[in-house]
């Protein structure tokens, strides 16, 4: 059998079809027809030429290992940590990743943002001012060991203690830097002999049979107001001073010791104002040192009153007096 080609698609027939049936491709018929009419020729669009199915794929495989390479680098550079106190320069990586069809790519790490970290403010010191609250001590009979005991720790600070009264008794121990007591009267008793106390001051008097017995470290020991009415005072401060002078000093105004008190005294040196008073009696021990003489100023004694000093025992030389003004019987005296 004889293949011809359709006259008009091209497509190989047998000849025995063409004459007898349409072309199945383009419906070419070899029929008379009553009206022939001529067909044109179908314009065929021009088709682009297609890559090869294989390069295409190997493309977009290699594609996607460069993504996924770019991805992963990115995420282990994130991760990691820069060695501390690197320069910059030293902390970037080369980082090479090569197949057939992509070229070398060098990415250069980023420097991580600085982390700041806030600098904290120092928390500011808090002083807090521990008051010993002091209540009006209460009215207690028996000896001076059954008193009422305050312990006082303020090495570098001031206490003051409050007046006491009707038969009060106190007991001050631990240690301060300066003490001021604001009286001791009706009977009342302080004892702070225990107390480690640099300088005691007397802002207040001491009346009415009361009792007061105080000593200093170093400091010396001050009366601002009188002692009277039968009390008993020791202030030693061997260290120092002991004074009976108040603030509007002036001829002889300063506190009196009078009214039957007996006043024991021990210091370096020693200035009272005035003695005055039946049985009123003061005795001064005088601590000399080996550059310092004991010194003793008494300014006026009005009898029968009376005034003793002396050295104390094992000391050299011989204390300077200026007795000033003896009336009335009173007696200032050295006891050997």
């Amino acid at each position: 059998m004889s293949l011809i080609p359709c006259p008009t698609c091209g497509m190989p027939r047998a000849a025995d079809d063409i004459a007898s049936l349409d072309c199945p491709i383009c419906g070419h018929s070899e029929l008379p027809a009553d009206d022939p009419i001529a067909v044109p020729e179908p314009i065929r669009a021009a088709v682009a030429p297609q890559p090869p199915r294989t390069s295409l794929a190997l493309f977009v495989a290699l594609c996607c290992i460069a993504v996924v390479g770019v991805l992963t680098v990115a995420l282990v550079d994130g991760l990691r940590q820069p060695r501390p106190g690197a320069p910059l320069g030293e902390r970037s990586t080369t980082v090479a990743f090569t197949s057939p069809s992509v070229v070398v790519a060098i990415v250069p790490e980023v420097a991580p943002a600085p982390r700041f970290v806030p600098e904290l403010a120092p928390t500011p010191r808090v002083y807090v001012r521990v008051l010993e609250t002091v209540a009006r001590p209460r009215a207690i009979g028996g000896p001076l060991n059954d008193a009422k005991v305050i312990t006082i720790d303020r090495p570098n600070g001031v206490y003051e203690l409050p007046v006491l009264r009707n038969r009060a008794k106190v007991k001050l121990v631990g240690r301060v830097d300066r003490l001021i007591i604001l009286g001791v009267e009706d009977g009342s008793a302080l004892d702070a002999l225990s107390l480690s106390a640099r300088e005691v001051v007397f802002a207040g008097k001491v009346d009415g049979g009361s009792t007061a017995r105080v000593r200093t470290t170093k400091g010396g020991i001050s009366f601002q107001d009188k002692i009277d009415g039968a009390s008993e005072v020791v202030a030693e401060a061997p260290h120092g001073a002991v004074t009976f002078l108040n603030q509007s000093y002036a001829g002889f105004v300063g506190p009196t010791i009078d009214g039957g008190a007996q006043v024991t005294v021990a210091g370096r040196l020693v200035v009272i104002e005035r003695v005055m008073g039946a049985d009123t009696r003061v005795d001064v021990t005088l601590h000399p040192t080996p550059t310092a003489p004991s010194f003793l100023r008494v300014g006026l004694i009005d009898g029968p009153s009376t005034v003793r000093y002396r050295n104390v025992a094992g000391s050299k030389g011989k204390p300077k007096v200026i007795p000033g003004v003896l009336r009335g019987g009173g007696v200032l005296k050295q006891d050997k």
